[in-house]
């Protein structure tokens, strides 16, 4: 533990020693790089605090909590610096980077142990049509190897992901340390994010001010540059997380204060980049939250309803409601091809938007059967390099098979929701919402697992869905958790 301790500080330190270095030679990234010292720290207080080294002395389940808490942190600094000297000019590095490498031997380590674990049949179905789909499309794609390549983390990663936590779940409580570690790495990432717009524009309070930031392309860039190349990125992330973190203050009672300084900071970390669609989605899952886990658990917890209210007051009188209807204006009329005279400032945004659905739409009609090859989508669009509809996506890469596999999987946490929230673990469920909330934004805004080999997005929803392990209440929890 000495020795631990020794590594962490000397790494915190030499972080923050070389911090006037960065602020000479890369200002705009200084944000990310401090984090790096904070995440350092807060990684090794957590392990410290709960003894997780104790409690999981095999190499397996130490790697999956390292991967849980590490994979959003994959874009900071150090190790985005890393990756563009020695990987980008290396597919192998770049593709198997070694937080994946991890993964994968962690994954491998598990079936070598003989580590069985009875998922649902519906995601078991889901792998299989998903896996042949990938297969199809690859060797139809005018890039073969690259469809595959990237098919293994769109397709393969977060199914490898399910597998390797639930089978590595004995009882409940390492996926509460797993899902909690994963909450803090991103909230280190929106810490890092929150601070380069902070710091050159504080602070904004209502809808006005969070739309003028967001209409600032210095302060966009310099946001995406602090954290996942670019803020829709982000709130994919925020969506997932947002619900699972409101959730927590249902599951149990230690910590409150923190809990509700995370959701506080979290909420505000999403508003400061203002997506039209993840605040409505982020509302949705919150509202989810505070209903449906009030009567599963049968006790109100005021904090997630008032950070609710929060953000719908943000929107009056400020004139925050007209930025939502300007849009879904401009996207209903130009989904449907129509012109508005009297629009003075047409939404492009909203237009845009429907215009790069019907692309999308065509060429997932040319290509029903096979589809074009997981990553091929750019190419064959150059323009609208994504259809902002994942369901859109895979139907169009992968054919009409990957369309049902994406179905299925974005199916499956609704279902347990819909079926056996009344008996369903509070955890569990907190986790079905974080990913039916996931699943509404990507389906309707667009997202992806992976983007350049980050991992995120798919390790996320494959945390999230791994969690249908524990479904019924009263399942094996051994003492207090601590956050959650």
């Amino acid at each position: 533990m000495r020795l631990r301790r020794y590594l962490a500080l000397f790494l915190a330190a030499l972080v923050l020693a070389t911090v006037p270095v960065v602020a000479i030679r890369q200002p705009a990234y200084l944000p990310s790089h401090i984090a790096q010292a904070v995440a350092v720290i807060i990684g090794f207080v957590y392990f410290y605090r709960f003894d997780l080294w104790a409690r999981y002395p095999d190499w397996v389940r130490r790697s999956l909590l390292i991967i849980a808490f590490a994979a959003p942190l994959d874009n900071l600094l150090a190790i985005k610096a890393i990756r563009k000297t020695f990987m980008d000019s290396h597919v192998a590095l770049e593709v198997f980077r070694p937080l994946v490498l991890l993964l994968i031997i962690a994954a491998i380590g598990t079936a070598l142990a003989r580590r069985k674990v009875r998922l649902p049949a519906l995601l078991n179905v889901t792998a299989a049509i998903a896996f042949v789909s990938w297969i199809i499309s690859s060797v139809a794609s005018i890039d073969p190897a690259y469809a595959l390549a990237r098919g293994f983390f769109e397709i393969a990663l977060p199914l490898i992901v399910v597998y390797a936590y639930a089978a590595n779940a004995s009882n409940r409580d390492f996926l509460k340390h797993s899902l909690l570690l994963f909450c803090l790495g991103f909230a280190v990432v929106a810490l890092s994010q929150s601070a380069s717009i902070l710091a050159d524009n504080c602070c904004s309070l209502t809808a006005e001010g969070f739309l003028a930031d967001k209409m600032n392309p210095d302060f966009m860039k310099a946001a995406g540059a602090n954290g996942y190349g670019n803020t829709t990125n982000f709130i994919a992330l925020w969506v997932l997380v947002l619900p699972l973190v409101a959730g927590a203050l249902y599951i149990a009672k230690d910590f409150d204060r923190t809990k509700i300084a995370l959701l506080a900071f979290l909420a505000y970390a999403g508003l400061l980049v203002y997506s039209r669609g993840g605040v409505l989605t982020a509302l949705l899952g919150l509202s989810a939250v505070a209903v449906i886990l009030s009567f599963a658990v049968r006790s109100v917890r005021l904090a997630t309803p008032a950070v609710i209210a929060l953000i719908l007051a943000i929107h009056f009188p400020s004139g925050g409601l007209n930025y939502y209807r300007s849009g879904i204006s401009s996207f209903a009329n130009a989904l449907q091809q129509k012109l508005v005279e009297k629009q003075v400032r047409p939404d492009l945004s909203g237009s845009d938007r429907a215009k790069a659905i019907r692309t999308g739409l065509a060429i997932a009609r040319e290509n029903w059967i096979t589809g074009i090859g997981t990553g091929i989508y750019m190419r064959i669009e150059p323009e609208f390099t994504a259809p902002h509809s994942m369901l859109i996506l895979r139907f169009a890469e992968n054919g009409v098979l990957g369309l049902i596999s994406i179905l299925l999987l974005f199916a499956f946490a609704p279902i347990q929701i819909a079926s056996k929230w009344r008996h369903i673990d509070p955890l569990a469920l907190s986790a079905a919402i974080s990913a039916t909330c996931f699943a509404v934004y990507a389906s309707a805004f667009g997202a992806a697992f992976s983007d350049g080999g980050l991992i995120p997005w798919g390790l996320g929803l494959g945390l999230m869905i791994s969690t249908s392990r524990f479904l019924r209440k009263g399942t094996t929890v051994s003492g207090s958790f601590g956050l959650f």
